[in-house]
């Protein structure tokens, strides 16, 4: 079972704290970030992916084993 989504879509699922795809990145075995360059761009002019950064990067509770890409 493999679910992609792309950063914007993550980040505004995580500002309105999804229920559905918070419990995803909790269950997830592998979490791949592709472009993860991206978070560093894009936060200066996002406001949403602060939501993103504290609801799935900084996410406690995750048992995923996480692979960064750029």
């Amino acid at each position: 079972n493999i679910t992609v989504i792309t950063y914007q879509k993550a980040a505004e699922y995580s500002r309105h704290r999804s229920a559905e795809f918070l419990k995803k990145v909790e269950e997830a075995a592998y979490i791949i970030y592709d472009e993860i360059h991206y978070i560093l761009e894009d936060s200066t002019f996002n406001p949403d992916i602060n939501y993103f950064i504290n609801e799935v990067l900084l996410m406690q509770n995750k048992k995923a084993v996480e692979i960064f890409m750029t």
